[in-house]
């Protein structure tokens, strides 16, 4: 992205044109080319034939993803897989595909459009563009939160290691996993930890996929699917409560919603852990902050420890520790006042 010797010009050109970057991204995971490069380097015109596009087209998108090392072009013409142009087959098993699709569907790039709102009112891009919240505009949408839904098991999937492998899930009787999405996290902790079991709870339309996934796993047997709404109420029982990548969906009044109907339930040895990006001080920590203007966007916000001290407080929760995992991701943990 930044040439050698480039001025200072050319390096602004290049950042105010790196939207262009992800746009052609989710161009070419829309259309499947990296599944048509698993055997090999093959050419524009043969590429444009297997996936339906315009081959001159195909061609200049590929050939400018090559500068940012999304593909090789190994002989003029003819295109490869890099490692990053890998993540996006949708057979591989850190997938980003999806991810790459949503973030170029136009029903989030139409709120993009819209951020000046956001900067001049602090009011959500979103809302102010489709009129309603993100989550209700996907109740009627369909096409748009099954796309949405794949792309959360994409991040799922990259959090999973990175979340068992710094903290110790064993102690715990019962996770309960709130907002669980399709379980993934849940089925890798329970099966690390063959004495623990697991309550996933999450929307009807959602914990459907979940049971399906666990039964995959054989894990129904320690895992139980509760249905409802953690604006309403959280499952009893556990003794730990996890969030992962929930908090940061929403402003500081519904996400402290969300942590008192747990504490609600939770017992005084009970912990509380939140899986979250936690911008730093300074520089250093650019993914967290990119996502935390995402969040802008749609009404949510990344937070710093600070600010997760006083979330949590608000919700009769105390913080006792902050575990980085893998830059990208933080473990929150909490306890009963």
């Amino acid at each position: 992205m930044r040439p050698r010797g480039a001025s200072a010009a050319i390096e602004l050109l290049l950042l105010i044109r790196a939207g262009r970057i992800s746009q052609s991204i989710g161009v070419v995971a829309r259309l499947g080319v990296a599944d048509h490069l698993t055997d090999g380097p093959r050419g524009a015109d043969e590429l444009a034939a297997a996936v339906g596009a315009d081959p001159l087209s195909l061609h200049r998108l590929l050939r400018m993803l090559t500068e940012v090392g999304v593909f090789a072009e190994p002989a003029r013409g003819r295109f490869a897989l890099t490692p990053l142009g890998a993540l996006l087959r949708s057979d591989e098993d850190a997938s980003l595909r999806s991810m790459a699709m949503l973030l170029e569907s136009p029903f989030l790039r139409d709120a993009w459009t819209n951020l000046i709102h956001t900067a001049r009112t602090g009011d959500p891009a979103f809302d102010h563009t489709h009129g309603r919240h993100l989550f209700e505009h996907l109740g009627d949408h369909p096409d748009d939160a099954a796309l949405f839904d794949r792309a959360m098991a994409d991040v799922s999937r990259q959090l999973v290691a990175t979340v068992v492998d710094v903290y110790d899930f064993g102690r715990f009787r019962t996770v309960v996993d709130v907002g669980g999405g399709n379980g993934a996290l849940l089925a890798e902790i329970l099966a690390r930890h063959p004495g623990g079991r697991g309550i996933l709870y999450d929307r009807p339309d959602v914990a459907g996929r979940a049971r399906e996934l666990l039964a995959a796993a054989g894990l129904d047997d320690r895992c139980e699917v509760i249905e409802g709404d953690f604006f309403v109420s959280v499952p009893a029982g556990g003794d730990a409560y996890l969030l992962t990548r929930v908090i940061h969906d929403w402003d500081d009044a519904p996400a402290r919603r969300i942590l008192a109907n747990c504490r609600a339930v939770m017992r005084p040895d009970a912990r509380l852990v939140l899986a979250e990006a936690v911008p730093r001080d300074g520089t250093g920590s650019l993914l967290a902050k990119l996502v935390d203007v995402e969040m802008l966007a749609i009404g949510g916000r990344e937070r710093t420890e600070a600010e997760y001290r006083d979330l949590l407080a608000g919700a009769g929760l105390r913080l006792t520790q902050v575990i980085e995992s893998d830059g990208q991701q933080s473990l929150i943990e909490a306890v009963p006042v």
